[in-house]
């Protein structure tokens, strides 16, 4: 996959799946760069995330979405780990902006996508 790394992030935006009534969960997630945008839906049938590098649409035509991380834009893309879990599912996505310590991963759970916001434990 042709991930933007270096590319500096103009914003993650989310698409709230109406039927969740306790954790944030997401239809669809999109990390947008000036060039390029990872698109990130969650799949039903296996509870895995389908990932997609697309052209970015122009901000003025994308559709309004819940912004996530602002603190994060302008940061660049500097890793992307995509995990696999014990049963070969690939459920997992993590992200490092600025520094190659993991910022946020996008989990599929229960056919949603939910968010984590990562960071290190503090004495």
């Amino acid at each position: 996959m042709d991930f933007p790394f270096g590319d500096k992030l103009v914003a993650i935006e989310g698409k709230i799946d109406k039927r969740s009534t306790s954790d944030m969960c997401f239809d669809e997630i999109t990390v947008v760069f000036e060039e390029k945008t990872i698109v990130l839906l969650p799949l039903p049938d296996t509870d895995e995330i389908n990932i997609e590098v697309v052209p970015t649409i122009k901000s003025s035509k994308r559709r309004k979405r819940h912004q996530l991380f602002p603190i994060l834009s302008g940061k660049a893309l500097l890793g992307v780990w995509i995990c696999n879990n014990d049963q070969g599912y690939q459920d997992l996505m993590v992200l490092a902006f600025e520094y190659l310590q993991p910022n946020i991963g996008v989990l599929a759970e229960g056919s949603v996508l939910k968010v984590l916001q990562m960071d290190v434990l503090q004495k």
